[in-house]
C-alpha cells in the first residue's frame, strides 16, 4: 500500500468520528431550542455539520490577538472561541434560522464543564 492510501485511511478513520460528534450536536441544539431555531431541512443540517470546522478555525484565529495581549485563561478563550464558533455557524448556513443568540451562549457555556471535564480526565490518564 501506498503512503498515500494509508493517509487517506487514518484521515478518514479520524474524520468520521469528529463528524458524528458534530452532527450530534447540531441536531441535539436544534432539538434543545425548537422556538428559537428553524431549520428548513435536512440539508440545513449537514451545511451546519460542513460548516463548523472552518468557523472554529475562523473563530481562533481572530481570537489569536487575545493571546498576544496576554488573556491566558484557557476557559475564557474557550467559551468565547464556542461563542463566535456557533454564531458564525448559525450565521453561515443557508436554511437555518435564528432569532435568539441563546443557543449559541448555552453551547458556549456547556463547553466550559465539558472542557473541565476532559482535562481532569487527560490528567488522570497521565498521572496513572
Amino acid at each position: 500500500m501506498s503512503k498515500f492510501v494509508v493517509g487517506a485511511v487514518l484521515v478518514l478513520l479520524g474524520a468520521v468520528p469528529a463528524v458524528l460528534f458534530l452532527l450530534l450536536v447540531v441536531l441535539g441544539t436544534v432539538a434543545a431550542f425548537p422556538g428559537l431555531i428553524q431549520i428548513d431541512g435536512l440539508g440545513a443540517v449537514f451545511w451546519a455539520v460542513l460548516l463548523a470546522l472552518p468557523c472554529a478555525a475562523l473563530a481562533s484565529a481572530v481570537l489569536y490577538p487575545l493571546r498576544l495581549v496576554g488573556l491566558r485563561n484557557r476557559y475564557v478563550l474557550g467559551w468565547l472561541s464556542m461563542f463566535l464558533t456557533a454564531v458564525l455557524v448559525m450565521a453561515w448556513t443557508p436554511g437555518l434560522h435564528t432569532s435568539s443568540l441563546w443557543p449559541a451562549v448555552c453551547l458556549a457555556t456547556l463547553e466550559i464543564p465539558l472542557g473541565w471535564w476532559l482535562h481532569k480526565r487527560d490528567e488522570a490518564r497521565r498521572t496513572g
